[in-house]
């Protein structure tokens, strides 16, 4: 099926990192996003970062660093840091969110991704942004599979595809969960009290958001396992499961069972009720987001007897 697959996971902090089984994945986008304030944030913590990068390298895997969302002007001396970092131990690449990072990557020779929060909907937009030195795209998460292929027009631009893990739907420079809105304490306005790390959603007739803080994802876990052959026989070769917010274990078991999807797909050998079957153990709320053009909350399945309820 020509070049090689990519299946990437993203890891946010040190602790999953340390606890996570490498083997399903080829390369791995480090550090949160979201929030520099979660404990154990690679992006943060520089050390820890660095630690990670080099048991990486040893054990053969692709390493992305990645860039804060929303970044303030208060952000940009570290994120400077950060890219230093990733020059001197020779990383894969940096994702970046926004043009401002952007443009200071773009002093750094490091290979530059963006993220689905540079909102590349149309072919002109991936145009701009590849003229801008960006390597590689996530295009938009509300693109169906068929405007996603107009992309490929691009030349010499890779795209990435999600194939599992929970949506991204909104963010914030401020955090939700940070403390009452009702407190005067300034202590406590500032300070962090790790809310984000527990289970927190937001449910309304039957519509469920988990929300971060400074951000809220789908309630329901993208599961693209299924449609691993559609997807490769359209050409793409780079992909990601977000898992910012999976457990070690369940990361380490999405990991196996995409690695194996793709394998047999691959060779023409797929069997998409096994594989989703196995899926459904880890994550029974399943959806398709906007791939197939119908609402971001649904699963389409092409297993007539099997069609999962979602929210």
């Amino acid at each position: 099926m020509g070049s090689r697959i990519e299946l990437a996971a993203t890891v946010g902090t040190s602790e999953i990192m340390n606890e996570i089984d490498t083997d399903g994945f080829d390369s791995f986008y480090l550090g949160n996003p979201f929030c520099l304030k979660i404990r154990g944030n690679l992006s943060s913590d520089l050390e820890a970062l660095k630690v990670t990068i080099r048991f990486l390298k040893k054990v053969r895997k692709r390493v992305y660093l990645t860039t804060p969302v929303i970044p303030t002007a208060s952000d940009f001396k570290l994120i400077g840091n950060l890219l230093q970092l990733g020059v001197s131990e020779n990383v894969d690449g940096v994702e970046v969110h926004d043009v401002g990072a952007l443009r200071l990557a773009k002093e750094y020779p490091l290979k530059i991704h963006l993220s689905v929060f540079g909102n590349v909907y149309n072919q002109l937009s991936a145009l701009k942004f590849h003229s801008l030195g960006v390597k590689r795209i996530v295009p938009s998460l509300e693109l169906t599979l068929a405007e996603i292929a107009e992309l490929k027009a691009v030349p010499a631009l890779e795209l990435e595809i999600s194939v599992h893990g929970k949506l991204p739907l909104g963010i914030a420079s401020a955090c939700l969960l940070g403390t009452s809105l009702n407190s005067k304490n300034e202590k406590s306005i500032n300070a962090c009290h790790q809310a984000c790390l527990e289970e927190n959603f937001l449910i309304l007739d039957g519509l469920k958001i988990h929300t971060k803080g400074t951000a809220t994802f789908t309630g329901a876990d993208l599961v693209m396992v299924e449609h691993l052959p559609l997807i490769l026989n359209q050409g793409y070769r780079h992909f990601r499961v977000e898992g910012l917010w999976e457990t070690a274990q369940n990361l380490s078991k999405i990991g196996q069972i995409y690695k194996e999807a793709f394998e047999e797909a691959s060779q023409g050998k797929s069997d998409p009720k096994k594989n989703l079957d196995k899926v459904l153990e880890i994550t029974p709320e399943v959806c398709n987001g906007w791939y197939f053009g119908r609402s971001g909350r649904e699963y389409v399945s092409t297993i007539k007897s099997q069609i999962p309820s979602t929210k």
